[in-house]
């Protein structure tokens, strides 16, 4: 079973906290769904997958497939794991823009990420709406990346003072990084 909670996403939610859910806070769950989703049945092949609404603040996913069921405490511990250490783990959130993304997240990133980050997260969270918002995404940056990060973050901040609109903002956000990684990585 895997679970998640609306307060995992605390720190960039703009409309609730903690284990308050509204209608703007559900596109982040509909998108861990797909991820989570996504990688169960596109990497580790499993096929029967039920996802329930917890009764509180998250939801929960169930796999019964016959080899899911088998797994020992390990296998289980060793999807989490790998999923884990895919997103760089729940503790670490260290921005590393200097190398390509892993076949797995970038076909999340292609796949989900991308399509749905405009609509549901950009514009229903008003992500870059206010200067607490963005400020959040440029310190993120700052705080977790090198120096590199930290200037990149400086010139945004310069640039997002004659503030536009959030879409042009994360335009000037994907640009610059594309920009001042070679076109390596395509955050979102």
């Amino acid at each position: 079973m895997f679970d998640i909670d609306m307060d995992d996403y605390n720190d960039i939610r703009a409309c609730c906290k903690d284990a308050n859910i509204c209608n703007r806070c559900w596109p982040f769950m509909t998108i861990a769904i797909k991820v989570i989703d996504n990688i169960l049945r596109s990497d580790f092949g499993f096929e029967h997958i039920l996802w329930v609404y917890s009764g509180r603040r998250g939801v929960h996913c169930w796999v019964s497939d016959p080899r899911a069921k088998v797994l020992t405490v390990e296998g289980r511990s060793a999807i989490l794991s790998w999923i884990s250490d895919l997103s760089g783990g729940i503790k670490s959130k260290r921005v590393n823009l200097s190398q390509e993304l892993h076949p797995t997240l970038k076909r999340l990133y292609d796949e989900i990420l991308e399509p749905e980050f405009t609509s549901r997260i950009l514009e229903q969270q008003n992500l870059l709406g206010s200067l607490e918002q963005w400020e959040k995404i440029l310190k993120f940056l700052e705080d977790n990346g090198g120096k590199k990060e930290r200037e990149i973050a400086k010139k945004l901040r310069d640039e997002w003072k004659t503030k536009s609109t959030p879409g042009h903002m994360w335009g000037q956000f994907v640009q610059t990084l594309e920009k001042n990684n070679n076109n390596s990585v395509t955050v979102s």
